[in-house]
C-alpha cells in the first residue's frame, strides 16, 4: 500500500509504466529527470513533483539522491476530506499539468520522508 525508498547516482533507469499508485519524487541533491506523460521534467534540488494514480512515468536518471514515496488510494483516502485533500486543492489530480514545486532549503520534507522510509523497515 505505501512505498518509500532513496535513489542516487547509481540508479538504473527503469522503464516506463503507468502504477495505480500515488508517488511523490523529492529531490534532494542534484538533479533527477523523469517523463511523465510523454512530457520530460527536471526535478533540481530541494524541489518536489507529483504523479497521479495512471499517469505513464518512468524515472530516466538521477545525478545526486531523491526520495520517493508511493501510495494506493486505499491508503490515503479515508474520508471525505482525504479526498478533498488529494483531488480538489490540487496535490495530485493534475493530469498532464504536473508542477515542478520549490519546497525551500530549509524544508523538513525530506527529513520527513526518511522517517517514513526507516519507519516502514520495521
Amino acid at each position: 500500500m505505501v512505498e518509500c525508498f532513496s535513489i542516487d547516482d547509481s540508479y538504473k533507469a527503469a522503464k516506463a509504466i503507468r502504477l495505480k499508485k500515488y508517488i511523490l519524487v523529492c529531490c534532494e541533491q542534484g538533479m533527477v529527470t523523469m517523463d511523465i506523460d510523454g512530457k520530460h521534467y527536471e526535478i533540481p534540488e530541494n524541489h518536489l513533483i507529483t504523479i497521479t494514480s495512471g499517469q505513464y512515468q518512468r524515472i530516466a536518471a538521477c545525478t545526486g539522491k531523491a526520495v520517493v514515496l508511493s501510495f494506493t488510494f486505499d491508503y490515503f483516502c479515508k474520508d471525505d476530506q482525504d479526498i478533498e485533500l488529494i483531488f480538489y486543492n490540487g496535490l495530485f489530480c493534475h493530469f498532464d499539468e504536473n508542477e515542478v514545486l520549490d519546497i525551500g532549503r530549509q524544508s523538513e520534507i525530506p527529513q520527513l520522508l526518511h522517517q517514513i522510509q526507516e519507519e516502514l523497515q520495521l
